[in-house]
Order: structure tokens, then C-alpha cells, then sequence
């Protein structure tokens, strides 16, 4: 995730998902991401949802990343 991570995998210290889906390869996939603020351990949230042909693939979708 380089918009949450910077292109650093070494940062994310959470990554959570709901599989909802298929996607099939050759499909093009859509992510929305929401910055979802600080945790109280100071780790930066983001939630996440894919979509694929216009159904949802995976929802419920969290990343929590170390500071730079």
C-alpha cells in the first residue's frame, strides 16, 4: 500500500480483510481507502474496500501502519 506505507512494506504492523467475493485475473480492481485517524498504540489507520466489475470483493478492509 503506498498511499498508506509510503511503498514501504517494512511499516505495516496490521492488515485486516473480509473476502466478499471473486475478482478473476485480467479484471480490473477499485480501491477506495478512508483514513480512519491514530490508534492508541500511535499506529496510522486506513480502511479499505475493492471492487471488481462493479461487486464488492473485499469489504472491511484495515491497515495500520509505524510512522516513517
Amino acid at each position: 500500500m503506498a498511499l498508506a506505507a509510503g511503498g514501504d512494506p517494512r511499516r505495516i504492523r496490521r492488515l485486516a480483510v473480509r473476502f466478499a467475493g471473486y475478482a478473476f485475473p485480467g479484471e480490473e480492481l477499485a480501491v477506495s481507502v478512508y483514513d480512519d485517524g491514530t490508534t492508541s498504540e500511535g499506529l496510522h489507520s486506513y480502511a479499505f474496500e475493492v471492487a471488481s466489475e462493479g461487486r464488492t470483493v473485499l469489504r472491511h478492509g484495515r491497515v495500520e501502519v509505524a510512522s516513517a
